[in-house]
């Protein structure tokens, strides 16, 4: 959960109650503040249709604006990594801390512009990138956010 990091922020660019924003964080319920995000959504259409496609740019205008809040708001540059999980993600932070740790111990990350690519797998004959970086769970250095 994005809660065991050492530090977290949530954007929506829904509408929610406070009720529904509440977590258990060390044994206690506790109610979480969100950055509401303020745009435009586009429609992704008749899946059923052939060459209607589920892709990212559906939703860009909602990341590009998180990415500009979390840059205004600074916190990021007391931390060696960023993570941006999807809500419906399955994430541990300890295990990608310790992943990250040889990183960021010999001090690669520091200085550097870095992302972690995410998946090695081929789709077809015609895919020709080695490594992608797929959404549902980004991690960057520091200095790649800015």
């Amino acid at each position: 959960s994005i809660f065991d990091c050492d530090e977290h922020m949530v954007f929506s660019n829904e509408e929610a109650s406070a009720g529904e924003w509440n977590v258990w964080e060390h044994g206690n319920l506790k109610t979480i503040d969100h950055v509401p995000i303020e745009v435009q959504v586009t429609g992704m259409g008749d899946l059923s249709k052939p060459g209607v496609t589920t892709n990212s740019f559906l939703n860009t205008k909602v990341f590009l604006k998180a990415w500009d809040l979390l840059i205004k708001d600074g916190r990021f540059w007391e931390h060696d990594w960023v993570v941006k999980v999807d809500p419906d993600a399955v994430f541990f932070p300890d295990r990608l801390q310790d992943r990250l740790k040889p990183l960021t111990s010999y001090g690669l990350s520091e200085g550097n512009a870095m992302y972690i690519v995410n998946c090695d797998r081929q789709f077809g004959a015609q895919d020709t990138m080695p490594a992608k970086l797929f959404g549902s769970l980004e991690v960057f250095s520091r200095n790649a956010i800015n």
